[in-house]
């Protein structure tokens, strides 16, 4: 059987993506990816080394670390405590699993994003689609609100 080489980053994605269980994974761990970028960018955004921010969360530099390297699955407390020392709060939000389109042969991954978007108009979801591109591509500005979106199992 001949395999394909994959040539690119997104070549790769995207033949992960036509897995249903790769995709069902990646929802589920994509929240705890997105708090550790937000506790990052906002101690950075602070200038705010991990002790300091130990501090101002009433915890312990050892566990800011564990947070930020992926090893500690925090809890709802443990995360408003710091998001209020990295003065922003905590919003959480459900959103609908939405699949995508198949991918298929020949079909770039451009264009299978216009169509997957087109497939998203069709259900009158646009503005809601749109506003939610439009606030996750927009830089933080201070202050600053932590925005996990969490998505319901299959």
């Amino acid at each position: 059987m001949r395999k394909d080489k994959l040539r690119t980053f997104d070549e790769l994605v995207d033949r992960l993506n036509q897995d249903p269980e790769f995709r069902k994974e990646d929802r589920r761990q994509k929240p705890y990816y997105d708090i550790i970028i937000e506790i990052i960018r906002g101690r950075r955004r602070l200038g705010l080394t991990q002790k300091e921010l130990a501090k101002k969360a009433k915890t312990h530099q050892s566990r800011i670390s564990r947070i930020e390297s992926g090893e500690y699955d925090l809890r709802l407390s443990t995360l408003i405590k710091i998001a209020e020392a990295l003065d922003s709060s905590v919003a959480i939000r459900f959103a609908p699993i939405i699949e995508p389109p198949p991918i298929t042969n020949g079909i770039s991954s451009e264009k299978l994003q216009q169509s997957f978007f087109k497939s998203l108009y069709s259900i009158n979801v646009s503005s809601l689609l749109t506003k939610t591109i439009n606030f996750l591509e927009e830089p933080l500005e201070e202050p600053s609100m932590f925005t996990a979106v969490y998505t319901q199992d299959d």
